[in-house]
C-alpha cells in the first residue's frame, strides 16, 4: 500500500472519454508508488502519460505503438526544445 493513493486502481476496459481514462492513471499512479517512486517523480510520470494521451486525441496506449512515441517525441523535441534522448 501507498498512502497518498485512497482507492487503489479497478479492473476497466481502459475506456478513454472526459475522464482521462481514470482508471489507467491510477493503476499507472499505484504501480509507481509500488515501486518506491517519489511523490514529485510520480506526479511528473502521470503529466506525462497524460499529455501523450491527449495528443494523440485520446487513444488508448494500448493502441498505439513506436510511430506514435516516435511522432510525440519528435514534437517534443521541435516545440518544447525537449532532449530526443
Amino acid at each position: 500500500d501507498c498512502p497518498h493513493i485512497t482507492n487503489p486502481p479497478q479492473t476497466s476496459q481502459g475506456k478513454l472519454g472526459n475522464d482521462m481514462s481514470v482508471a489507467l492513471l491510477d493503476k499507472a499512479r499505484h504501480d509507481l508508488c509500488l515501486r518506491h517512486y517519489s511523490i514529485r517523480t510520480e506526479q511528473n510520470y502521470i503529466s506525462r502519460i497524460r499529455r501523450y494521451i491527449l495528443f494523440h486525441k485520446t487513444r488508448h496506449p494500448r493502441n498505439m505503438g513506436k510511430p506514435e512515441i516516435e511522432e510525440f517525441v519528435t514534437r517534443l523535441a521541435l516545440d518544447r526544445k525537449v532532449s530526443i534522448s
